[in-house]
C-alpha cells in the first residue's frame, strides 16, 4: 500500500511530509518556525544566488534573489532566507536583498538557509570613471642614431593622446624601412646590417612615428669571433649547464657574450637573454681559446628550450660590436623531484581509552603529525595489543574484546609511537525473559505481524538502499534466525536516516499496541544531541510521535517517547516537541548488543480535548504513563508508522560502522 491510497492527500504533500516530518531537526537556528527550518534542513539541496546588476555604481542598488531546490531540482518556495556581505565597507545587503554600493571592490552576497547557502560577486565601481583616450601621437627615438654594422641600439616609442597627456600600456609595433641597412625586434632593439641608412617606425593604435638611422663603414678591428662548439654539459629540472670554447672580440682580447634561451625552435630577435645565473648577459670572457662553462637558473620542469649565443664587444644596447651566431643546442629539463616527505614526530591516539564488554568492537583511529604539529596524511601505522587474550586489534586499528581485564593497543609510524588502554568487562547477564503475557489490549485488529523474512513484506515498502539488509541472527528472540537491519556507515552525517521502511493501515485508528525487539551494535555511540530515532507514527500527514534511543556517546541510552507538533501535553506549548523520559520508576536501558522487548500503547485525542494518553514498557516492565496530551486539534487517529532510523537532529557523524537490528514487530489497533 502507498501514500497514493490516502484519502484527500495528494501525492506531492505526502511525499513532502515523509522526507521532511521523519528526519525534522529538534532546535531552529534563525528564529523562524521550528517545523519549517527542520524540514528544510532534509529538503533543501542547492541555494543559487541572482542580481538584477552585478556591476553596480557607488551610492546605486541593486537586487539580490535566492533560488532554493530539492535534490529533484524542484524550486522551494515562501522560503525566508538570511543574507549577509562578506565586505560591507564595499556593499551592504538588507533583509530583503537590497545590496547597496558603499565604494569600489568586490563583495560576495550570501543567501543562507536552514545550514544550506549560496553566493555571488557584486562588483562596485567608483562614480564617474571614465576611459582613457587612444593615441593620437607617437614619437620615437633611438640611443644612437648612427651605427657600424654588427652594432645594436635601442629604439622607444612615446604615445600621446590628443590632450598630449602620455599613454601607457598600448601594444606597439615596430618595423624598419630598409631591413637591408637595419633590422629591429619586436622589443624594439635595432641591430646595424650594412652601410645605409634606414626610418625606424614605431605603429600604434594607426598611428605612426620614425626616427632615422645611418649606419657607417666599419672600423679597422675585425669582427668577433664566432663559437662553434656551445654544448649542453648537464641539466636538471630547473637549471641547464652550458659549455663552448671562448674567442676573441676583433682586437685581440676576449669578447663578451650574450647567451638567449627560447621554446624550439629559437629565433634570436625574439629570444629571452639569460637573467639568472652564471650565463647571466653579458658574460665577460677570461681566456681566449679555453672552454668557458656557466649555468642558466629559473627554467621549468619538463620543459623543451633551444640555447644559442653572440660574442661582441662594447656595450649592450650602446657601441656594441657583433660576431655572428652560435650554433643552436636543444634540451628538454627534467621533471620535477618530489620533495622528501615531512617525518613524523608524535602519533596520537583517539580514544585515549576504551571499555568493551566481551565480544565488543570499537575503532581506533591514529593521526600522525610533524615537529610543527600539522597532521601528516598517507603513513603506514602498524597497530598491536600488549595482552591479545584480553584484546586484538585489526592492521585498521579496530579493537576486538576478547575476556575481561586490560591492555594496551599501541600504533606506531615512523618510529613513533602511542597508545590507548582497554578495559573489558565480563558480559553482563542476559536480561530476564519477557512475561508470558503482553500488554496488547483485547479486542484489538492486527495491522501487521511482520518477522523480516525479505525485504517487503505484509504490505510494507521502503525507499532506503544497500544500508538496509536481512540478516540472519540466532539470537533473535521472536523469530529467529533473520531480523532487519540497517547500517549507518563511517561518516554518515546528522538529521538523516539510511533507509526507510513505511507501513500504511486502510483506516485510523484511535488506539495502537506497538511491540517489537530492538538491538543497537556494541560500539553504537550516540548522536551528540542525544537523539537516535527509531519508529515514527503519523496522525494524517503529520509525524506526531516518535520512539528515541536517548544518549549521547557511548553514555546510558534510555527508551523515551518524544511527540512533535502536538497542540497541548504536559507542560509543552503549542508547536513544541514533548520529551517523555521514563517516570515509573525503572531505567528503561537499552544495552549495547542486546536485544530488548519495547511495548507502548498510545491513544489519539478527542476532537478539541487534551485526553490523547502514551504509554510503554522495556522487557516487561512499565516504563513511562503520559495522560491529557492533545496530538491535533480534531479527532487523533493513527493512520502510518514508519522505521526511520535518524541519526540526530543536529551535531555530529557516525565515528565507525554501526548497526540498528529489529526483529517482529507487532501492530494492532482500535477504533
Amino acid at each position: 500500500m502507498n501514500r497514493t491510497l490516502k484519502s484527500g492527500v495528494g501525492i506531492s504533500l505526502a511525499m513532502l511530509g515523509i522526507f521532511s516530518c521523519s528526519s525534522d531537526s529538534l532546535t531552529g537556528t534563525d528564529g523562524l518556525n521550528t517545523d519549517d527550518l527542520s524540514a528544510d534542513a532534509n529538503q533543501i539541496a542547492s541555494v543559487s544566488v541572482s542580481f538584477a546588476q552585478s556591476s553596480i555604481a557607488v551610492g546605486d542598488t541593486t537586487t539580490a534573489s535566492a533560488s532554493l531546490r530539492d535534490w529533484r531540482g524542484r524550486t522551494l518556495a515562501n522560503r525566508v532566507v538570511t543574507w549577509t556581505s562578506s565586505n560591507s565597507a564595499v556593499a551592504t545587503v538588507s533583509a530583503a536583498g537590497l545590496v547597496t554600493g558603499v565604494s569600489a571592490g568586490t563583495a560576495v552576497i550570501t543567501a543562507a538557509r536552514a545550514g544550506k547557502s549560496g553566493s555571488g560577486t557584486v562588483t562596485v565601481t567608483s562614480s564617474g570613471t571614465s576611459s582613457p583616450g587612444s593615441v593620437a601621437s607617437v614619437a620615437v627615438s633611438l640611443v644612437s642614431s648612427a651605427l657600424s654594422p654588427g652594432q645594436t641600439t635601442q629604439a622607444a616609442a612615446t604615445l600621446r593622446d590628443s590632450a598630449n597627456n602620455v599613454l601607457a600600456g598600448r601594444a606597439i609595433s615596430w618595423s624598419s624601412s630598409n631591413t637591408g641597412v637595419a633590422t629591429i625586434s619586436s622589443a624594439g632593439l635595432v641591430t646595424a646590417v650594412a652601410v645605409g641608412t634606414s626610418q625606424i617606425t614605431a605603429t600604434s593604435e594607426g598611428k605612426t612615428g620614425s626616427a632615422p638611422l645611418s649606419v657607417t663603414s666599419t672600423s679597422s678591428a675585425t669582427k668577433p669571433g664566432a663559437v662553434q662548439d656551445l654544448k649542453v654539459a648537464a641539466s636538471d629540472s630547473n637549471s641547464v649547464t652550458l659549455s663552448f670554447t671562448q674567442v676573441d672580440d676583433g682586437t685581440g682580447q676576449p669578447a663578451k657574450y650574450d647567451v638567449r634561451f627560447a621554446a624550439p625552435p629559437i629565433s634570436w630577435g625574439s629570444a629571452t637573454s639569460v637573467t639568472s645565473g652564471t650565463c647571466t648577459t653579458p658574460i665577460a670572457g677570461t681566456t681566449v681559446g679555453t672552454a668557458l662553462v656557466c649555468k642558466v637558473l629559473g627554467l621549468k620542469p619538463s620543459t623543451a628550450y633551444n640555447f644559442q649565443l653572440i660574442a661582441f664587444r662594447g656595450t649592450l644596447n650602446q657601441d656594441a660590436v657583433f660576431g655572428s651566431l652560435s650554433n643552436v643546442v636543444s634540451v628538454t629539463t627534467a621533471a620535477s623531484a618530489a620533495p622528501p616527505p615531512v617525518p613524523v614526530a608524535s602519533v596520537t591516539i583517539s580514544p585515549a581509552s576504551v571499555t568493551l564488554q566481551a565480544g565488543a568492537t570499537s575503532q581506533l583511529t591514529a593521526t600522525t603529525r610533524d615537529a610543527s604539529n600539522n597532521v601528516l596524511t598517507g603513513r603506514t601505522i602498524t597497530w598491536t595489543s600488549a595482552n591479545p587474550a584480553v584484546a586484538t586489534v585489526s592492521s585498521g586499528g579496530l579493537v576486538t574484546s576478547v575476556a575481561a581485564g586490560t591492555a594496551q593497543v599501541t600504533a606506531t609510524s615512523e618510529g613513533k609511537s602511542a597508545s590507548a588502554s582497554v578495559t573489558v568487562s565480563a558480559a553482563p547477564p542476559p536480561p530476564p525473559p519477557p512475561p508470558s503475557g503482553s500488554v496488547e489490549p483485547a479486542g484489538m485488529t492486527t495491522l501487521t505481524e511482520r518477522g523480516f523474512s525479505a525485504l517487503n513484506e505484509d504490505g510494507w515498502t521502503n525507499t532506503g538502499s544497500s544500508d538496509y539488509t536481512i540478516q540472519a541472527d540466532a539470537t533473535a528472540p521472536k523469530s529467529p534466525s533473520l531480523v532487519g537491519q540497517v547500517r549507518f556507515p563511517k561518516g554518515f552525517g546528522s538529521g538523516n536516516a539510511p533507509a526507510v521502511l513505511e507501513k500504511v493501515w486502510a483506516s485510523g485508528m484511535k488506539t495502537l499496541y506497538v511491540g517489537f525487539w530492538i538491538k543497537l551494535s556494541s560500539n553504537w555511540v550516540g548522536n551528540d544531541a542525544s537523539v537516535n530515532k527509531i519508529f515514527h507514527f503519523w496522525i494524517g500527514d503529520s509525524n506526531r510521535l516518535f520512539l528515541n534511543a536517548h544518549g549521547a556517546g557511548t553514555s546510558k541510552l534510555t527508551a523515551e517517547v518524544w511527540l512533535q507538533g502536538i497542540v497541548a501535553g504536559g507542560n509543552f506549548d503549542s508547536g513544541k516537541t514533548a520529551d517523555f523520559a521514563p517516570n515509573q520508576g525503572v531505567s528503561a536501558e537499552i544495552v549495547r548488543g542486546q536485544w530488548v522487548h519495547w511495548e507502548m500503547v498510545f491513544t489519539g485525542n478527542s476532537s478539541g480535548a487534551k485526553d490523547g494518553k502514551v504509554e510503554w514498557w522495556i522487557n516487561g516492565q512499565k516504563a513511562g504513563s503520559y495522560s491529557g496530551i492533545q496530538f491535533v486539534s480534531g479527532a487523533g487517529t493513527w493512520q502510518e508508522m514508519e522505521w526511520s532510523p535518524t541519526y540526530g537532529g543536529a551535531g555530529g557523524a557516525v565515528p565507525a560502522d554501526q548497526f540498528m537490528s529489529v526483529d517482529h514487530i507487532r501492530v494492532s489497533g482500535s477504533h
